[in-house]
């Protein structure tokens, strides 16, 4: 709404030749604010750039205007592995919005996962990511998670796997075959975070069982973050587990947790 901003905006994008730069100016365009006219002439005028931070914003500025195909997916995907780590989470959201549940993007998926991680197109996190949210009711993830867990001392073993964890837990809260693989994994108390595994593994099957090992971990565990972070999130109308909350908090052991 800003005449002025904009009018520097566009002025930028005319005279501007520092490719990061340019990169976030094509970015700030892509409102529903902003002429589709003039989103057009930027699509055309940088869509064959050899430069993959601004290929990344041209390739979601297409997705915006609705203008992206299949073709594009393959191009993209070779273009953004050059891309600075910062736009990680832009790509996934670019591949998600563009690609999501379609047969390619899960092709491209896969072929990263069985590469090396030095030879993947798509970051190993990000292709596991997009499979535990968009393609969760094909066999052939189920399939693929189940290998990890049985085959993998440590599955899914990256700097953010408490995300990853999170997402299995939201995604695969229902699929026997996965909780069974996940519960036999986590008895073997093996793993980068085991009390962080087990919280979200309790999650997925949200057993009286699983409820009854949390409760204990607050009388018998200095430390329950993880178990209280489960309980809130699994169980938070459970009459036993509020008053065991309560009880908790007013006890010595959840002031020696924070000390």
């Amino acid at each position: 709404d800003d005449k002025w901003l904009f009018d520097k905006v566009a002025q930028l994008m005319e005279s501007c030749y520092n490719p990061e730069i340019l990169a976030y100016l094509i970015n700030s365009i892509i409102s529903d604010k902003v002429d589709n006219r003039i989103k057009k002439k930027y699509v055309n005028k940088y869509g064959a750039t050899e430069h993959p931070d601004i290929f990344v914003f041209v390739m979601k500025l297409k997705i915006h205007l609705g203008c992206h195909t299949i073709k594009d997916l393959d191009t993209f995907v070779n273009k953004q592995r050059s891309a600075s780590y910062t736009l990680d989470d832009e790509i996934e959201r670019i591949l998600i919005d563009g690609w999501s549940k379609s047969k390619e993007l899960y092709i491209h998926l896969i072929d990263s996962l069985n590469l090396r991680i030095s030879d993947a197109k798509i970051r190993k996190e990000t292709a596991w990511r997009i499979l535990f949210e968009h393609y969760n009711d094909l066999d052939e993830v189920v399939d693929r998670i189940t290998e990890e867990f049985e085959n993998k001392e440590y599955p899914f073993s990256f700097i953010h796997s408490a995300i990853l964890w999170k997402l299995l837990a939201e995604n695969f809260s229902n699929n026997p075959k996965v909780i069974s693989v996940v519960n036999k994994k986590i008895k073997s108390a093996k793993g980068i975070h085991p009390q962080m595994e087990k919280s979200y593994a309790g999650l997925m099957g949200r057993t009286d069982e699983n409820k009854r090992e949390f409760l204990d971990t607050l009388e018998s565990s200095s430390s329950a973050y993880w178990s209280i972070t489960a309980l809130l999130a699994g169980w938070s109308c459970d009459k036993e587990v509020q008053k065991s909350l309560e009880n908790y908090f007013k006890s010595t052991n959840a002031y020696a947790s924070i000390s």
